[in-house]
């Protein structure tokens, strides 16, 4: 990842296998988080997951106007890179959308259900005041 751009790499041949821009209507920012200290999350599946924004800022006052979903990273046995939309956020607050912005992410396993679902908790760091925390339930879905 540099920038808004992916690139995969086959390290045994040391040479560039594919890269791919993201774009979109208006800027697209990569958030990272701060733990792990990463921009993409491996779930428990095995999956890659970034968190993008897109359009100008974003601050509290202009977040309305700011799309901002998780995207699955998909990079295929020969190299080639694929993102898919996985989960899009939307709520009437745009603040409390700008308070998931470089948080601690973990997934949480659902051991009451025992289904093999996992919710995806988002919460400040220590370091800063408040114990401001999102959870999205079932974000890695149930085995089948």
């Amino acid at each position: 990842m540099h920038g808004s751009s992916l690139l995969s790499f086959d390290v045994a041949a040391s040479r560039f296998v594919d890269g791919l821009n993201l774009t979109a209507d208006g800027p697209i920012a990569v958030w990272e988080f701060e733990r792990p200290d990463r921009r993409m999350l491996r779930a428990p599946d095995d999956r890659l997951v970034m968190y993008v924004t897109v359009g100008e800022g974003p601050t509290e006052a202009t977040f309305h106007e700011v799309d901002v979903a998780f995207h699955e990273v998909d990079v295929a046995a020969d190299g080639t890179i694929s993102v898919t939309p996985l989960v899009t956020l939307a709520t009437d607050d745009p603040a409390a959308l700008a308070r998931t912005l470089g948080v601690v992410a973990a997934f949480v396993p659902d051991l009451t259900a025992g289904d093999g679902s996992c919710d995806l908790f988002l919460g400040v760091p220590w370091r800063y005041p408040g114990s401001d925390a999102r959870v999205i339930r079932d974000f890695i879905p149930p085995r089948r």
